[in-house]
């Protein structure tokens, strides 16, 4: 791997960060929180975290919880808009091991022609989550 000097990559990957994208089926978009949906107080300090992350830096940011919204076909609103996606790996409550859906995200934007940057987060083995990240983009072991 080449050497590029750190303030190239901050310039060129960082810098220009204006919206970021918060996805996490733990979470609660603000149509739902004010529809009444509740969210439990280590997901809200999670989700404040976050936030408060994006906010020193001066980004704007949005947060989708709704796995029907995230998992439609052509994801959540706002995806290919986003500088950066902050994404769960594991997006289905149902299935808490599965992570098909984050890989559904990734491969999306992978198709689009917009540059996304996607940081992953999860509790898993680091090494499986980047093989299943590079299966689910054709890039196999």
């Amino acid at each position: 791997m080449t050497d590029v000097a750190p303030e190239l990559l901050r310039e060129a990957f960082i810098d220009p960060i204006r919206f970021a994208l918060l996805i996490d089926d733990e979470f609660r978009s603000l149509d739902r929180l004010l529809d009444g949906a509740t969210i439990k107080d280590a997901d809200k300090d999670r989700l404040n975290g976050l936030f408060n992350f994006c906010r020193e830096r001066g980004w704007l940011c949005d947060v989708e919880g709704d796995f029907d919204r995230i998992s439609a076909t052509n994801g959540p609103a706002g995806l290919h808009q986003s500088d950066l996606l902050i994404l769960d790996f594991h997006l289905d409550h149902a299935r808490p091991t599965d992570s098909s859906a984050s890989v559904s995200l990734i491969q999306k934007l992978n198709a689009s022609p917009h540059l996304n940057l996607v940081v992953v987060y999860t509790s898993d083995d680091i090494h499986k989550v980047a093989l299943d990240v590079a299966f689910g983009l054709g890039g196999g072991g």
